[in-house]
């Protein structure tokens, strides 16, 4: 996959609630950028799909969409960026 990021990526040790009208999932986060997040875990969303996240301990819901799919990881780019 040929890497187009626009900001620096930071590793993480936090969580994120993920959540869509099919699914909810509390999971670890790989690593932040200012963009969006990139999660490492099976999760049955698709490229395009419109989610909301909560990083763990957040007051802030983010509206996000999936922005790629590779095995058991994704990563998410939150809206208006």
């Amino acid at each position: 996959m040929q890497d187009r990021r626009r900001h620096p990526r930071m590793s993480s040790r936090v969580r994120v609630w993920v959540t869509c009208p099919a699914r909810t999932l509390f999971v670890h986060v790989h690593d932040v950028s200012a963009g969006g997040v990139g999660l490492r875990v099976p999760s049955g969303f698709q490229r395009g799909d419109e989610v909301t996240c909560l990083l763990n301990g957040d007051d802030v819901e983010r509206a996000a969409v999936v922005a790629w799919v590779e095995g058991p990881a994704f990563g998410l780019r939150y809206r208006g960026d």
